[in-house]
């Protein structure tokens, strides 16, 4: 298969590997599929039987201001980016680091000017906190309207965030799948 992907592995107690999460679907290879490799998280473990309200209130709010970004045809959606992150878009090229996000997602919000956004939901099917970051297996579902057609665009994918010294959340990995529905 030609494409990208990411699969995220867990190391199980007896020290095998269980595949636990995978996204694919891309158009285009990684040049650098190592580029992609966060060596941080190879030891962490989940807290998955810690749920974190506030963790989850924190990632609530930050996919409210994503959606209304997406609503707004604004750019304050690409301030969720780390300086350093990763950035995998639905059948193009990864983005690597803040200025090429940018330079890819400005295009890309304007090419979106025609078509009103009836309803935007961003959120997720739950999240991890691994090495003290978080892991979040994303979705969207985006309504749309421009001139005579009308559609769902929809998807998932995972979203790894890094708490700045700021304290704030920055998307240093996001990888995601799109489907279309008429």
């Amino acid at each position: 298969m030609v494409g990208k992907y990411l699969h995220l592995w867990r190391r199980q107690a007896d020290g095998t590997l269980k595949l636990t999460a995978e996204v694919w679907g891309y158009l285009k290879p990684l040049d650098d599929p190592s580029s992609h490799w966060f060596p941080s998280l190879a030891r962490g473990e989940p807290n998955a039987h810690v749920p974190s309200a506030e963790v989850a209130a924190e990632l609530d709010l930050l996919n409210a201001s994503n959606a209304a970004s997406v609503r707004k045809h604004d750019y304050a959606r690409i301030g969720q980016y780390a300086d350093d992150a990763v950035y995998l878009p639905f059948a193009d090229q990864p983005q690597m680091g803040i200025s090429a996000i940018r330079s890819h997602l400005k295009p890309y919000i304007e090419r979106g000017r025609g078509t009103t956004f009836e309803r935007v939901d961003v959120g997720n099917d739950g999240f991890e906190i691994i090495d003290g970051h978080i892991l979040e297996y994303s979705k969207f579902a985006v309504h749309w309207r421009a001139r005579d057609r009308a559609g769902v665009t929809s998807g998932g994918g995972l979203r790894l965030w890094r708490r700045g010294a700021d304290c704030s959340l920055k998307i240093l990995l996001q990888i995601g799948t799109h489907d279309y529905r008429p």
